[in-house]
């Protein structure tokens, strides 16, 4: 399995599981044809006399408020921004996953519109005011932590804007500091050269370290220095093709499109649930199974707790469990499963490096249906597979004889 389609698959289950959140970013409205923040800069850096050399953006944006005060500033904003653009593909198929709160640094109305074409209501939030009326359960959170662009005050603009706002809003700092303790964050439409990525994700990354959740970004990013950089701080960079024949918005469009599929499959069950924490062992399995029963659909949870969790809403044909897993092991898990009766058609196969005969027996009579031993022959693991899913495998060519 490629690392992108991995990554897509880890993104669709935590989306399935009610825990993912996306940051996007200017790049999703310049495809709508917005402008950039580059171009925003440009335009303002025009009407200051004398001229300045500085591109820094909310240093351009205090000078020009210094000369031309807030009046001009926002006037000027909304002629460059409020052209009556309309979502694209892209926003309608970020609007079609099953998400509850979308951060974003845009000031226009693209996300809420493409939400609201999905059947979906819209809370929006652009300070501390908003944030008691927080609720996932009735409506999708859009937080915009550079204000709306419909609300003059609530523009996040300048060095005295962020300023004033880091003051002001504690409880959405805390809430967006929350989000990466307990979501997988996904960012769309930044540069990984974008200040605001460096100030939201530094900060939290400084503060939270190994407890932050796992973060991805889609990137045309190709400086590999800068990839690893991004890397080295938690970051699992997805990059995408710029040279791509369907252009930069078909490019994440596949991307949102694979994650799509993924949550369908993941919301109709699954064939196969494999609770096993070796990251070389699950991927080697996936790849065996994917292989010998094409269109097979498979599950992986990392931990017993976590599979014990998942079993009732995925309701698997069949448990791979391995007895060492954390948390909950593999024996407890079984002894979960077998205790309830709803689980009753649910196979169990159990792979171990504890292979003896005692161990084997011991699984038997706790409800497995199947017991391998470690290293595994690859031909057993399909035929027991076959047995237990009554599927017949596919020929397939040569693929290593045991793991």
């Amino acid at each position: 399995m490629s690392i992108v389609n991995q990554a897509c698959q880890e993104i669709a289950r935590a989306l399935v599981q009610g825990e993912a959140a996306f940051f996007v970013g200017a790049g999703l409205s310049a495809s709508a044809g917005a402008p950039l923040w580059s171009d925003v800069v440009s335009e303002l850096r025009k009407r200051l006399n004398p001229h300045t050399d500085e591109t820094t953006p909310q240093l351009v944006a205090q000078f020009f408020r210094n000369q031309h005060g807030d009046h001009e500033l926002f006037l000027l904003l909304r002629r460059l921004l409020n052209k009556g653009f309309e979502p694209t593909d892209v926003h309608r198929l970020l609007a079609s996953l099953p998400h509850r709160v979308i951060v974003t640094t845009n000031y226009d109305d693209l996300l809420e519109r493409s939400l609201k074409q999905e059947g979906r209501t819209v809370h929006v939030i652009c300070d501390d005011r908003e944030i008691g009326l927080w609720s996932e359960a009735e409506d999708v959170q859009v937080v915009k932590i550079h204000g709306n662009l419909d609300q003059a005050q609530s523009i996040i603009l300048s060095a005295a804007d962020y300023d004033r706002f880091l003051r002001r809003n504690p409880a959405l700092q805390r809430k967006i500091h929350d989000l990466f303790s307990h979501r997988t964050i996904v960012f769309v439409g930044y540069s990984m050269r974008d200040w605001n990525i460096e100030l939201i994700y530094n900060t939290v990354w400084h503060e939270l370290e190994q407890m932050k959740r796992r973060a991805f970004m889609l990137t045309f990013e190709q400086d590999e220095h800068l990839v690893r950089e991004w890397e080295r701080r938690g970051m699992c960079v997805l990059r995408l093709d710029p040279s791509d024949r369907r252009g930069k918005d078909g490019a994440v469009s596949d991307i949102l499109a694979r994650i799509k599929n993924h949550v369908d499959q993941m919301s109709r069950g699954c064939d196969v649930l494999i609770a096993e924490d070796h990251e070389e062992s699950v991927l080697t399995f996936e790849m065996l199974l994917e292989h010998a029963f094409p269109g097979i659909r498979i599950e992986v949870a990392r931990d017993g707790y976590e599979a014990s969790m998942r079993i009732g809403k995925l309701n698997p044909r069949l448990l791979w469990v391995d007895l060492l897993i954390p948390r909950v092991d593999g024996i407890e898990l079984i002894r979960l499963v077998r205790s309830h009766p709803e689980f009753d058609k649910i196979k169990i196969i159990v792979v171990t490096a504890m292979a003896n005969e005692e161990t084997r027996k011991r699984m038997l009579d706790l409800g497995a249906d199947a017991f391998l031993g470690k290293p595994i022959e690859f031909s057993a693991v399909i035929a027991e597979v076959s047995r237990l899913l009554n599927h017949e495998p596919v020929a397939f060519g040569s693929v290593p004889a045991k793991t």
